[in-house]
């Protein structure tokens, strides 16, 4: 449980397959023991003391449900519900509240509460009003089953392609949330946001085709290696393109492009500036901003001041300038990032 403001960029694999709950509430210890109740439940919770801190939360994070008293300080509870309602429409709201009277409850509902809770209620009373609002969210868009499942087997295939690349962690459950990151930031729509971090997951699909010993090489690669390796973005494409589905075409070409470089130097294409997809470029700061910091089969990783550094000095010709500033400013100096000579 994160009792604290700053934002878990690096999921562990059972955390990115839970459901994540916030919790507001202005008293420390009731925060704890939702906290702690949802975490033994199964969920990922993310608690916090007033609404300046839940928006900042819920600028950067998707949260299946959000538990919210509604005495807290500055903003009210009903007018946060209010804003989660409006802003993050795949969010249930649950109200927790010590006032009975009905019309709270009525101007709650109002706004978008999926439901209300009176204090003190128990801990098993919690959990079944918890599952009911999740229930209960809009079948649409994010949140129908079937676009569920389809996320699972998106996370299972991804998960499978990082353990053929070598790499520790969850490479590409990162590169989604840091792109998911920087199109926030840039005030791309919720939406489109969306579909970025989902094509971001598929970005080194094509690795698939590339033999393990390349993938798995503990130093250089050759000449003939490297060639080899750049085709991985050719498979991706090729694997992800032509079905007329408008979520997986973008997945095409972030697979296809997230390896283009400004200044024309980039694979397959080399493409130069605005000709590189914006979705392409978000992801591959996205993709360098990981590589960064994580050890690599060929090397360790940076230090974070060595890798800001170096993050830094290939803004403007190899990278994104608008999405490198975007993700240094979002994460304010807080992530442990991890490039390599030849970031493959």
């Amino acid at each position: 449980m994160s009792e604290a403001h700053s934002i878990d960029l690096a999921p562990t694999l059972t955390a990115a397959a839970r459901e994540e709950v916030l919790v507001v509430d202005d008293d420390p210890l009731v925060r704890r023991l939702l906290a702690r109740a949802l975490e033994e439940a199964g969920y990922i919770a993310t608690a916090v003391g007033g609404s300046l801190a839940a928006r900042r939360c819920l600028r950067h994070r998707r949260f299946a449900l959000a538990v919210c008293d509604l005495n807290l300080p500055g903003e009210s509870g009903l007018s946060l519900v209010q804003h989660i309602a409006a802003e993050c429409p795949d969010t249930a709201i649950l109200v927790v509240s010590g006032q009975r009277d009905l019309d709270t409850a009525a101007a709650a509902a109002d706004r978008g509460a999926s439901d209300y809770l009176i204090k003190p209620f128990g801990i098993e009373q919690l959990l079944i009003t918890i599952d009911s609002a999740l229930r209960r969210r809009a079948p649409h868009g994010a949140v129908d089953e079937l676009r569920r499942v389809r996320l699972e087997s998106v996370r299972s295939l991804v998960s499978a392609i990082d353990v053929r690349d070598g790499k520790t962690g969850r490479h590409s459950d990162r590169v989604s949330r840091y792109s998911g990151l920087i199109a926030r930031t840039i005030g791309l729509d919720r939406q489109l946001t969306e579909q970025i971090e989902i094509g971001a997951r598929l970005h080194d699909i094509g690795k698939i085709g590339v033999p393990d010993r390349i993938l798995r090489k503990p130093g250089p690669l050759s000449p003939h290696e490297r060639t080899i390796m750049q085709r991985h973005t050719e498979i991706g494409r090729s694997i992800l393109a032509g079905s007329g589905d408008e979520l997986l075409e973008l997945a095409a070409t972030i697979a296809w492009s997230h390896h283009e470089r400004l200044d024309g130097d980039g694979y397959p294409r080399g493409l130069r500036g605005e000709s590189i997809p914006q979705e392409a470029r978000i992801v591959a700061v996205a993709d360098v901003f990981d590589a960064l910091t994580n050890d690599r089969p060929y090397r360790s990783a940076y230090s974070v001041d060595d890798a800001v550094e170096i993050f830094r000095s290939v803004r403007g010709s190899h990278l994104d300038s608008e999405m490198v500033d975007a993700l240094l400013s979002a994460c304010d100096g807080t992530v442990n990032i991890g490039l390599s000579d030849e970031h493959r």
